[in-house]
């Protein structure tokens, strides 16, 4: 008992240096103000977010200029950003702007967990799982998108991929009602965030589908020769 949790204390400060160097390496250089046009766009409806909350315009005048286009209806990572806010503020004083431009740099880092969580359930292995969270947060087309001052979609949809793959296998494997809410439940908060995050489950239902009936049969295949 004592060995395991010595090798838990091991393996979860090794998954916080990796956090810490997901953070790090995307907060090298800090901008003053956020890097381009996208990062904008979700600056711009994050403050609206915190400003209407649940009771948002219908017309976005800004979208399209000059005609304006409708509000966005998957608003997951604005809702995110400015819950996540409202609770640091609590606690240090920082601007929302300030916020927003560090904010991509924590949420890679923290995809780390979900990374390592997802990994070691899989294949039932510590090292297994703290290599796939530091190739996650790492990996540089990753860092590209999403290094301070650039706020895209592509950190909680790391985030999210990772989490949504934990909760189909726990779903899967425990076959209950926790399991099923739990799948449920950030499958929908991955589908609010990043419209495309449905495909996730679909594409697993299908795998399980195919990996199912490939099983059953090689079962009949071996049964049929070993009646022979």
């Amino acid at each position: 008992m004592k060995e395991l949790i010595k090798y838990e204390i091991i393996s979860i400060s090794i998954l916080a240096i990796i956090v810490y160097i997901g953070y790090y390496v995307r907060t090298i250089h800090i901008p003053d103000i956020v890097a381009d046009y996208d990062p904008w766009w979700y600056y711009r409806h994050s403050e609206a977010v915190l400003k209407y909350w649940f009771n948002m315009p219908k017309w976005d005048i800004l979208g399209y200029y000059p005609p304006g286009s409708p509000y966005e209806i998957h608003l997951g990572v604005e809702y995110t950003l400015a819950i996540f806010y409202k609770i640091v503020s609590k606690f240090i004083d920082i601007t929302f702007m300030q916020f927003f431009i560090i904010a991509p740099a924590i949420i890679s880092g923290l995809s780390a967990i979900p990374a390592y969580i997802a990994v070691r359930y899989l294949t039932k292995s510590r090292i297994a799982g703290l290599f796939s969270a530091f190739f996650a947060v790492l990996a540089p087309s990753f860092i590209g998108y999403s290094v301070a001052g650039y706020m895209d979609s592509k950190a909680f949809v790391v985030f999210y991929s990772f989490l949504s793959i934990f909760s189909l296998m726990f779903a899967m494997k425990r076959k209950d009602l926790v399991g099923y809410i739990t799948a449920i439940v950030v499958n929908l908060l991955f589908i609010y965030t990043w419209a495309s995050g449905g495909w996730y489950p679909l594409i697993a239902f299908l795998f399980s589908f195919q990996q199912f009936y490939s099983l059953e049969f090689s079962k009949k295949l071996f049964t049929k020769n070993h009646l022979k």
